[in-house]
């Protein structure tokens, strides 16, 4: 339970507490993501390559450390978004020998409300990703490697309420265009319900996918990973 609550991961849901009915005044969201995280996909680090899947439960067993906090801030039909994740995994993760591996992402964002129910976005997300393999082969040297871009997205919110204390909200984004990653991507949806008028927990699925490449020879790095999984949170208002 412990090792679930520190996967609190890979790439934002985005919305945090969702969205509510405009306001005059500045309305603040502080909200606590866990992700039962699976990677799937493609890592090359220089001439060494390694296909990744990688279920929760063994992301789970090499978790050494994990958090992540999303805050929000709406008034009127403006809304300002910081997400911030580390991840920290060690084991032998890539078949390749022992591996160290620490992901951080910050995104910034900033919203316009279309309409009651539909919220356009746009900002940047910043990842930096560092993999240390010590290779079974004692023949071979330790490989560093460690990258850092920023993503241009632009998106959009969908909120639709159920009931009183019950609404749906769905977010979507792509990104990347060439400045950084080639292509990024991300789809959630989350059912919020409303404790308290401060207090309302969450429950839902994101799917995240990024292909980054740079380099030739030995300094080729390519990041070619999807990471998906159910969330569960807890978010305050203020």
């Amino acid at each position: 339970m412990k090792k679930l609550l520190l996967i609190s991961c890979l790439y934002a849901i985005g919305s945090s507490a969702g969205l509510a009915a405009p306001s005059s005044q500045w309305k603040h969201h502080l909200t606590a993501y866990f992700l039962g995280a699976s990677m799937d996909g493609n890592v090359e680090l220089g001439p060494i390559g390694s296909e990744v899947d990688l279920s929760f439960s063994e992301i789970a067993d090499r978790l050494e450390l994990g958090g992540m906090v999303n805050y929000r801030a709406e008034k009127d039909k403006f809304s300002l978004g910081l997400d911030v994740l580390y991840m920290g995994l060690g084991g032998s993760a890539l078949g390749m020998g022992e591996v160290d591996y620490d992901q951080w992402m910050v995104e910034g964002t900033a919203g316009w409300r279309l309409t009651e129910m539909i919220e356009l976005i746009a900002g940047v997300r910043y990842n930096d990703v560092a993999i240390d393999v010590d290779f079974d082969n004692p023949l071979l040297p330790t490989l560093a490697k460690s990258k850092g871009w920023f993503d241009p997205i632009v998106g959009a919110r969908l909120w639709i309420p159920v009931s009183s204390s019950l609404d749906c909200i769905i977010r979507g984004d792509v990104g990347g265009f060439g400045v950084g990653s080639d292509l990024t991507w991300q789809l959630s949806g989350h059912l919020r319900y409303a404790f308290t008028s401060t207090f309302s927990g969450l429950l839902g699925y994101r799917y995240v996918y990024m292909d980054y490449d740079t380099g030739d020879g030995l300094n080729r790095f390519v990041y070619d990973m999807a990471i998906h999984g159910p969330t569960l949170g807890l978010s305050w208002t203020f």
